[in-house]
């Protein structure tokens, strides 16, 4: 799905590490892993020393947090890796914006009305950052 990601480049370097990774979750590992640099990532191109850092937290199971301390719940169906990473997502942001909805709506892209479903859904409650 194509939930509005932001668009970013590749870096010379960044391809090249991610043409000698071996892949061994194949397609659905490389298209979790784009999102993820997507998601969390900023600026307009991807660096090869964030790539080396979320293959770092894949190669790492018994540590399945990558550079940005976000977990990825690849073992399970999508639904629930999903609202996990949602939850993690927001949560981390929210600390940033310092529990303000609006600074978190700015950080996360969002209109602050879905936000507020959204958080709720997750259970997740501002008044707690």
């Amino acid at each position: 799905s194509r939930e509005s990601l932001p668009q970013r480049r590749f870096s010379d370097a960044a391809v090249a590490r991610l043409t000698r990774y071996q892949w061994p979750g194949n397609i659905r590992e490389l298209k979790n892993l784009v999102q993820r640099l997507l998601i969390l990532g900023d600026g307009p191109q991807i660096t090869v020393d964030e790539v080396e850092a979320a293959l770092s937290g894949i190669r790492s199971p018994q540590h399945p947090e990558g550079g940005s301390g976000v977990s990825l719940a690849l073992d399970r169906p999508l639904r629930e890796a999903r609202e996990s990473f949602e939850r993690q997502y927001l949560q981390r942001q929210l600390a940033a914006a310092g529990g303000s909805v609006g600074e978190l709506a700015k950080l996360a892209g969002m209109e602050r009305t879905h936000l507020y479903r959204k958080l709720k859904s997750l259970g997740i409650d501002p008044n707690d950052f």
